[in-house]
């Protein structure tokens, strides 16, 4: 699995972040409290919808400076087997988003049928 791209937005610490990741090995490198275990427990939840890495229930990884009406999501780009999608799970609106070749055609929002589609895909729970 390749991991492309991250974005999140008002998640944990991130206002706004956006990482472009290598093929390859990647090292996440900063100083104590700048984000750097939230980005990689990103990575884990929006693939797994588990958010039990966070502390508190889900609503409370929402960036603490967000206003109200702010999204708040994480989204990551990837290749797996040669299949390309982009999976989004949003904590404000909470509703999650599995679309495969960035084809909106192709979009699926039930969280049941994403879970089974990325079961299809990656071959793991």
């Amino acid at each position: 699995m390749y991991i492309k791209r991250l974005t999140v937005r008002n998640v944990g610490p991130h206002k706004k972040l956006d990482i472009e990741f290598k093929c390859g090995l990647v090292g996440i490198v900063g100083r104590n409290g700048c984000g750097k275990s939230t980005v990689v427990n990103l990575l884990y939840a929006v693939l797994t919808n588990d958010w039990s890495r966070f502390e508190g229930v889900k609503a409370d990884c929402i960036n603490n400076q967000s206003k109200q009406e702010d999204r708040a999501f994480a989204e990551i780009a990837v290749e797996h087997n040669g299949i390309n999608f982009t999976l989004r799970r949003s904590l404000r609106p909470n509703k999650s988003v599995f679309i495969y070749d960035d084809d909106p055609a192709n979009e699926m929002t039930n969280s049941e049928k994403i879970t089974e589609e990325l079961r299809k895909i990656i071959g793991v729970d």
